[in-house]
């Protein structure tokens, strides 16, 4: 399952009235505006949370941070998120107790800590009985993200709608 939330334009605070009307007159439009803001804005900013923390590996969670077009009830909105990436709810989230797949935890003892032969192997098997024990703790990287820069993000979405409709209106 990809990692990810959903904006649309219901439930944004000071922009709602003005993006509902919008969205309503105009919902692909109001689609483009909301996916530039979040490429723009978003997909650099989880990133970014990515590259603060140290103990999650970072190649595939970081590189598939992606927006896409959706419709909520009629609705336009975008998805945010490590799209594509099985094991990004779980990084974002953290897991209950279960078994790992041993031959990726050695993997992960390769890449991330650099150990190689029965270093790795010996890692790989102490990391699998901690995440078969106690499960592994949640590294969230969307959440902070959001929280940080939803305002931004919504008065950037709100500017380029008033600006292509304004611009509209001179035609």
């Amino acid at each position: 399952m990809a990692t990810g939330f959903f904006i649309t334009e219901i439930g944004i605070d000071r922009a709602a009235r003005t993006l509902a009307k919008w969205a309503k007159f105009a919902p692909m439009v109001t689609a483009q505006a909301m996916h530039t803001s979040a490429e723009m804005i978003l997909v650099p900013g989880i990133r970014a949370e990515i590259r603060k923390n140290r103990s999650i590996f970072r190649g595939q969670l970081s590189q598939k941070v992606d927006v896409r077009a959706i419709v909520v009830g009629g609705n336009p909105g975008v998805e945010v998120g490590s799209l594509g990436v099985p094991y990004g709810e779980a990084v974002e989230k953290g897991t209950k107790p279960h078994s790992a797949d041993m031959s990726k935890l050695v993997q992960y003892a390769q890449k991330k800590m650099g150990a190689t032969g029965d270093r790795a192997i010996s890692l790989a098997a102490a990391i699998h009985a901690t995440i078969e024990e106690e499960g592994t703790k949640p590294h969230p990287f969307i959440i902070p993200a959001w929280v940080a820069l939803k305002d931004l993000y919504y008065r950037d979405t709100v500017r380029r709608l008033r600006t292509l409709f304004l611009g509209l209106a001179s035609v």
